[in-house]
């Protein structure tokens, strides 16, 4: 694994945990946050690997949340 070179990241990193999904459960997100320099951890309530109307809007809401941090 890349630990070291995901620890030198200084660029705005969003990292979405899943809480439904069962690929990758909401573990692997926490682990990719704390490993990642510069990540922030934002947990969609129902996503799961597919990505059904529902979360949509809170999805965007968090990346458009992601990218007005990363431009200030």
């Amino acid at each position: 694994m890349r630990t070291a070179e995901l620890a030198r990241n200084e660029v705005p990193f969003l990292v979405l945990s899943a809480p439904a999904d069962p690929v990758y459960p909401p573990d692997h997100a926490t682990h990719l946050s704390q490993v990642v320099g510069a990540a922030r951890l934002e947990e969609i309530p129902g996503m799961g690997h597919a990505l059904p109307p529902a979360v949509w809007l809170p999805l965007a809401r968090a990346i458009e949340d992601h990218t007005a941090r990363a431009a200030s």
